[in-house]
Protein backbone atom coordinates (compact mmCIF):
# COMPACT_ATOMS: atom_id res chain seq x y z
CA UNK A 1 0.00 0.00 0.00
CA UNK A 2 1.23 3.30 -0.91
CA UNK A 3 0.34 6.41 1.47
CA UNK A 4 0.65 10.22 0.24
CA UNK A 5 -0.41 13.12 2.81
CA UNK A 6 -1.03 16.84 1.54
CA UNK A 7 0.62 19.21 3.55
CA UNK A 8 -1.67 22.71 2.61
CA UNK A 9 -2.71 25.78 4.38
CA UNK A 10 -6.10 26.46 4.53
CA UNK A 11 -7.90 29.28 3.31
CA UNK A 12 -11.08 31.63 4.31
CA UNK A 13 -12.38 29.97 0.71
CA UNK A 14 -13.54 26.64 1.11
CA UNK A 15 -14.43 25.95 -2.42
CA UNK A 16 -10.41 27.20 -3.36
CA UNK A 17 -9.70 25.09 -0.86
CA UNK A 18 -11.63 22.31 -2.50
CA UNK A 19 -10.43 22.45 -5.85
CA UNK A 20 -6.94 22.31 -4.17
CA UNK A 21 -7.62 19.39 -2.53
CA UNK A 22 -8.87 17.71 -5.53
CA UNK A 23 -5.32 18.55 -7.25
CA UNK A 24 -3.67 16.88 -4.08
CA UNK A 25 -6.04 13.80 -5.32
CA UNK A 26 -5.20 13.72 -8.66
CA UNK A 27 -2.01 14.00 -7.90
CA UNK A 28 -1.34 11.36 -5.73
CA UNK A 29 -3.71 8.81 -7.63
CA UNK A 30 -1.03 9.88 -10.53
CA UNK A 31 2.13 8.65 -8.06
CA UNK A 32 0.32 5.30 -7.26
CA UNK A 33 -0.93 6.25 -4.00
CA UNK A 34 -3.63 4.07 -2.48
CA UNK A 35 -4.50 6.34 0.74
CA UNK A 36 -4.11 10.00 0.44
CA UNK A 37 -4.13 12.27 4.38
CA UNK A 38 -5.31 15.07 4.47
CA UNK A 39 -5.63 17.97 7.47
CA UNK A 40 -8.16 17.35 10.16
CA UNK A 41 -9.69 21.20 9.75
CA UNK A 42 -9.28 21.06 6.20
CA UNK A 43 -12.95 22.29 5.80
CA UNK A 44 -12.66 24.00 8.73
CA UNK A 45 -13.42 28.11 9.34
CA UNK A 46 -11.19 27.36 12.48
CA UNK A 47 -7.34 29.00 12.30
CA UNK A 48 -6.03 28.77 15.54
CA UNK A 49 -3.01 30.13 14.69
CA UNK A 50 -4.86 33.43 13.53
CA UNK A 51 -6.09 36.09 16.64
CA UNK A 52 -9.40 36.60 16.70
CA UNK A 53 -10.50 33.48 14.82
CA UNK A 54 -12.54 30.76 16.01
CA UNK A 55 -14.94 27.55 14.80
CA UNK A 56 -18.26 30.19 15.40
Amino acid sequence: MRLAMAQMAMTDNIDEDADRALAYYDQAGEAGADLLFFPEIQFSPFFPQYENRDAS
